[in-house]
């Protein structure tokens, strides 16, 4: 084996970089969006009477 600067046991963790590309995470929800291209009403997506009468919530908060 070669030598190394530094060795660090960490169990069974899995050890990567420290980040997230959440422009991929947008790229694949688009893409989603693109093949799915029926009719909303087909599909089931459309506003239940009970949202339509209340509006909106916020949901992060």
């Amino acid at each position: 084996s070669t030598p190394v600067d530094r060795e660090i046991d960490a169990g069974d963790a899995l050890i990567a970089p420290g980040f997230v590309d959440l422009d991929a995470v947008f790229d694949l929800d688009t893409t989603m969006l693109g093949f799915d291209n029926q009719p909303g009403w087909q599909k089931g997506r459309i506003w239940s009477d009970d949202y339509v009468q209340h509006g909106p919530v916020e949901a992060y908060t």
